[in-house]
């Protein structure tokens, strides 16, 4: 079991645990959606209320709020197993920008160099704990 089988865990328990807070019927005209459903009108009124709701209430991620501690570590964590940019921010529901600045900041990645071992998908042991850098 590597690295990645541990993150689809824990974004698993992660959805889970949403899920369990939703109310039964978004769960409903979720399900619905995903299926390809067609939504009556009655449906797709409630998912645009509700779905309003829950953005305006997720403020941490949209109006530009600091990365919490926690955030900070695990994006460290992702980077430093190898994971991309990308990726980590797909997972935390971040920016790319965001998450390239805090790594910027951490003195984690440099803006403008991608990792060695990204590039040449090997990967590269050098004298800090993260990958070595190279121009683009």
């Amino acid at each position: 079991m590597d690295i990645r089988d541990n993150i689809d865990i824990d974004s698993r328990l992660d959805a889970l645990a949403v899920l369990a807070t939703l109310p039964r019927r978004l769960i409903e005209v979720g399900y619905k959606r995903l299926d390809g459903e067609r939504l009556n009108s009655a449906d797709r009124e409630y998912w645009a209320k509700t779905k309003k709701k829950l953005i305006s209430g997720m403020t941490d991620h949209r109006s530009g709020c600091h990365l919490s501690d926690e955030d900070k570590r695990r994006i460290e964590r992702l980077y430093k197993d190898g994971l991309t940019v990308y990726k980590i921010s797909k997972m935390m529901g971040r920016n790319k920008t965001t998450i390239r600045k805090y790594l910027h900041q951490a003195g984690l990645r440099e803006i403008g160099k991608i990792p060695v071992s990204l590039r040449n998908n090997k990967p590269v042991v050098g004298e800090d704990d993260g990958p070595a850098l190279v121009p683009v």
